[in-house]
């Protein structure tokens, strides 16, 4: 995200924005970006390396316009995984450390 909204020369970048702006959109791309990056952020969740072996496809999450209450975050998780087994067990891991889950399965 550095390079990608660098204020300067990024491919990104609005060329157009004010200085600041282009800065700003730096800064909250690569916080965004980190946010899910960083191990801190997933220092609750303790996975064995078998559960661990999922792909992500994809991550959202909300905190406007979704059911959660005030200060929570709803996550959405699209991952690749070996099957229901591990299915289970992530959803498993994710209740233990205090997390409501909800599967979506896609039409």
């Amino acid at each position: 995200a550095s390079r990608a909204f660098n204020p300067e020369n990024g491919p990104l970048t609005d060329k157009n924005a004010e200085a600041g702006e282009r800065q700003a959109l730096q800064n909250l791309m690569s916080g965004a970006l980190g946010s899910y990056k960083n191990p801190h952020s997933h220092r609750r969740i303790s996975l064995t390396r078998e559960e661990a072996r999922a792909n992500v496809l994809d991550i959202t999450h909300d905190r406007t316009f979704s059911r959660v209450r005030l200060g929570e975050t709803a996550v959405e998780l699209t991952l690749e995984t070996s099957g229901r087994e591990q299915i289970e067990a992530i959803k498993r891991r994710l209740r233990e450390a205090g997390y409501a889950v909800e599967e979506v399965v896609p039409r």
